[in-house]
């Protein structure tokens, strides 16, 4: 059996045209590459490792990471041209603020009926300008 050169040249010639043209499947990271890349994270500058307990807590860390980004695009966006105005930027600063306090005191209640000692963020203290006697 000969093998025709030119047939040969035209079908690798083909494939090599339909891999560059066609969308290439996304590879899912194996176990050890999602282990790696959470540590490599954690080792980061401002990181923080949060182990999450319930699927409310999951949803609510989803939105809190997007949040983040969002509000540091935000300030970056702040009274450029074409950007987010001061006044603009100050409302969303509030709210966020607000819903902050919000979901701070609904776990200072929450961790009373349970019987869990619940510490006000320093950070959040200081924002709020309250004196903070540790525990609420």
């Amino acid at each position: 059996m000969t093998v025709d050169p030119e047939k040969t040249k035209q079908e690798e010639t083909a494939r090599a045209m339909a891999e560059t043209t066609s969308i290439p499947e996304k590879r899912r990271p194996t176990r050890e590459e999602i282990i790696e890349r959470k540590m490599s994270l954690a080792r980061e500058r401002g990181s923080r490792v949060l182990r999450i307990n319930s699927p409310l807590g999951n949803i609510m860390f989803n939105v809190l990471r997007q949040f983040d980004m969002a509000y540091g695009n935000l300030k970056g966006q702040l009274g450029e041209p074409g950007g987010i105005s001061y006044e603009e930027c100050s409302r969303f600063m509030d709210e966020a603020r607000e819903i902050t306090y919000a979901f701070s005191k609904l776990t200072k209640k929450l961790s009373r009926k349970v019987h869990h000692r619940y510490f006000i963020p320093q950070e959040l203290s200081e924002v709020l300008k309250e004196p903070d006697d540790g525990q609420w």
